[in-house]
């Protein structure tokens, strides 16, 4: 009988020490996956931040009550002036995009490039900047949600990620912020892409 004692103490001692061990393990699955959760999150916003004050600095280098004059090839000199500055921001920031673009507002669907700087030495990117005047379809439903929200003033900025965009891009954020005129209206978007 002692004898059985001892053999389920023993057993016993060593199923708790095995539950134990278990449950710890399982306590740092949870914590790391916690912190890899967290992380990213702090990391996405931090990024989403960070672009929204460089998209917010540049867009007030536009003068938001020049675009149709801008597109119409009106005010060729403050055009230039303000094309070399983005182009030097863009450059200075580490950014591959930055672009201006007038949104068709019927439906959000196009766009028009109003500004372009490109640099591909920051991702070793391939893209060729549009010329003033440019058309485009917009990418997709979740960018055209975003373009209508900022000219209807619900938001402040949009950021997009495309962790997988396809046709040879490489995975990048855009924050969106709007350009706005001399009485507060939006006359175009500027686009960030990190």
């Amino acid at each position: 009988m002692l004898e059985k004692i001892r053999k389920l103490r023993s057993n016993m001692a060593v199923y708790i020490t095995s539950g134990v061990v278990c449950l710890l393990a399982l306590f740092g699955i949870i914590v790391c996956i916690s912190g890899i959760v967290s992380f990213t999150s702090a990391f996405d916003e931090m990024n989403s931040t960070t672009t929204f004050h460089m998209a917010y600095t540049a867009a007030s280098l536009v003068n938001g009550d020049h675009i149709k004059a801008y597109l119409a090839g009106e005010e060729p000199e403050e055009y230039a002036r303000t094309k070399r500055i983005l182009d030097a921001y863009c450059h200075r920031m580490s950014v591959s995009l930055i672009y201006v673009i007038d949104v068709d507002q019927s439906d959000y669907e196009r766009f028009v490039s109003v500004f372009n700087a490109v640099d591909n030495t920051v991702d070793d990117s391939n893209y060729v900047p549009w010329e003033i005047g440019y058309k485009r379809e917009t990418t997709n439903e979740e960018y055209r949600k975003s373009y209508e929200a900022l000219y209807a003033k619900e938001k402040e900025y949009a950021t997009i990620y495309r962790l997988r965009p396809g046709n040879g891009l490489k995975p990048h954020i855009t924050t969106i912020v709007p350009v706005t005129n001399s009485e507060g209206d939006v006359t175009a978007l500027l686009c960030i892409q990190r």
